[in-house]
């Protein structure tokens, strides 16, 4: 079961999902990754799977002012795991592209991603587009180093 997200603003171009859980310095340098973005149409949502709520509420009262209304919170009473905690997160979402970005990882810059791939709504539904990124990812790529073609297929 969940608590209550503490919605400050849903819509944006694109919504970053973060889960995490009693790792505070990870989740510390992930907020300075996420703020320092250059494209500023996006929504952090932050998944406590379980883990210590003061300490994740505290970190982002810390950064209130620098996320300028672009942060939700979500605290799952208990650990549902990796997989429950991205779709909590991606169902509490209203952006039009969605991002996993685990706790122990930095952001690539958004812009620089979109413009790479000319994404754009129309092109790329918000699951197809979280499926080519982890795909990337998970692949060890960045938008400058993927197989020529294959961000079309």
């Amino acid at each position: 079961m969940t608590s209550k997200p503490m919605n400050i603003r849903n819509k944006s171009n694109v919504a970053i999902i973060t889960r995490t859980k009693n790792r505070p310095l990870f989740l510390i340098r992930c907020i300075k990754t996420v703020l320092a973005q250059q494209y500023q149409d996006w929504i952090h949502v932050i998944v406590n799977d379980g883990g210590d709520c003061c300490s994740v509420d505290e970190i982002v009262r810390k950064n209130h002012e620098a996320y300028r209304n672009r942060i939700k919170v979500i605290h799952n009473q208990q650990s549902l795991g990796m997989e429950a905690a991205s779709n909590i997160g991606v169902k509490n979402s209203e952006s039009n592209y969605i991002t996993i970005l685990d706790d122990d990882d930095q952001v690539r810059l958004l812009k620089q991603l979109l413009q790479a791939e000319n994404i754009d709504e129309k092109r790329w539904p918000a699951r197809q587009l979280a499926a080519l990124i982890d795909g990337w990812k998970n692949r060890g790529l960045t938008p400058d180093r993927v197989p020529a073609g294959e961000a079309d297929s």
